[in-house]
């Protein structure tokens, strides 16, 4: 399904993915339906795929939508102003014998490749995915030196038997506020990460303003 103009899914509904996202400035109301991909358990090269992906899109709103059965759940890239609310990315690439690879992406939201700025990721609930919940790193060749993941604002999701609940690189600027954990096989991993702040209440901030920024 490709995505040009708000979009309002039915209600509760299974649809195949992928879901791309063509636009900016598009608002996916999801009325928790899910977008389903081809994994099924125990098998483990069944997990392919992106369930929501874009490149280039910014001003993105996406509401109480799930999505299971893929590699990566969410996966977007050279893009700001990102609202991602109330939704659940569980379930995608559950086979923990398999590995990490930041090359070879997996997990629940995923913000690689190119520059992400100004994104807000709240009420989310990431589960049993083989990776992070949440995922978002600067320019890896350089060590963020020629760009970096700037200014985002994670609260108040529920980060439950990944192999990581937050896994950030080469970022600059984050809030973290009252998140809760469970049963991740390791603690959050920051790495090259300044002006980190956790916070105990949740700010419940607007996205913050767009910011354009280029590909690496």
């Amino acid at each position: 399904m490709r995505v040009v103009r708000d979009t309002v899914l039915p209600l509760k509904a299974e649809l195949s993915g992928p879901l791309v996202i063509a636009a900016s400035g598009v608002t996916i109301e999801g009325n928790g339906t899910t977008v389903v991909g081809p994994g099924k358990a125990g098998e483990l090269d069944s997990f392919q795929g992106v369930g929501i992906v874009a490149e280039g899109c910014s001003g993105v709103t996406h509401r109480n939508l799930r999505v299971r059965g893929f590699r990566v759940a969410l996966a977007a890239s050279d893009g700001a102003g990102w609202l991602v609310e109330d939704c659940d990315f569980s379930d995608n690439f559950t086979e923990p014998a398999a590995g990490w690879n930041v090359e070879r992406r997996h997990g629940g939201i995923v913000f690689v490749g190119a520059p992400a700025s100004h994104c807000v990721a709240r009420g989310n609930h990431c589960h049993h995915n083989n990776g992070g919940g949440i995922v978002f790193r600067g320019d890896v060749a350089c060590q963020g030196r020629a760009w970096r993941a700037f200014h985002w604002i994670i609260e108040g999701n529920r980060l439950e038997h990944n192999r990581w609940g937050i896994h950030a690189q080469h970022a600059d600027l984050l809030q973290l506020a009252a998140n809760a954990y469970q049963a991740n096989e390791h603690p959050d991993f920051f790495d090259n990460v300044t002006r980190l702040e956790t916070i105990s209440e949740p700010t419940r901030a607007a996205t913050p303003a767009i910011l354009a920024a280029g590909k690496e």
